[in-house]
């Protein structure tokens, strides 16, 4: 695992970061409007790492309130993205 998968929760400002790019392991109860992939980022960028790492073993995700894991100046989108 060397790139996450970061989702936003419609035009909400929560985020969840996961390891695999789908978003069947995110919590649908935390969006009502539907988790959309957003962008992917590099294991070395996410600050609270260590802690970001422990939510998606233990529970397959990460989730996170207001702002973006990373500035838009710091992630990459995929082509078509």
């Amino acid at each position: 695992m060397d790139i996450l998968y970061v989702f936003r929760c419609g035009i909400r400002r929560v985020w969840a970061i996961t390891d695999p790019k789908d978003a069947s392991k995110l919590p649908v109860d935390a969006c009502k409007a539907g988790w959309i992939f957003h962008h992917t980022t590099r294991l070395d960028r996410l600050p609270d790492l260590e802690k970001v790492l422990a939510d998606i073993k233990r529970q397959g995700y990460h989730l996170t309130h207001n702002k973006a894991p990373l500035p838009p100046e710091r992630f990459t989108r995929e082509k078509g993205n």
